[in-house]
């Protein structure tokens, strides 16, 4: 759910997707999605090179 509000859905069909009201959606996954994965490829990036070698 926390991808779908990162894409800009309208957290009204997120709630109406998993039947519940906006204010849960808000409470349990608000948290942007984006930045934690940007930083956890980053940081995988460095222990691992980006030679272009790997699968």
């Amino acid at each position: 759910m926390s991808l779908l509000i990162d894409a800009a859905a309208p957290i009204e069909e997120v709630a109406d997707l998993l039947g519940d009201d906006p204010q849960t959606i808000y409470r349990h996954y608000r948290h942007r999605v984006r930045p934690v994965v940007t930083t956890a490829a980053e940081r995988m990036e460095r222990l691992g090179g980006t030679d272009g070698d790997r699968p």
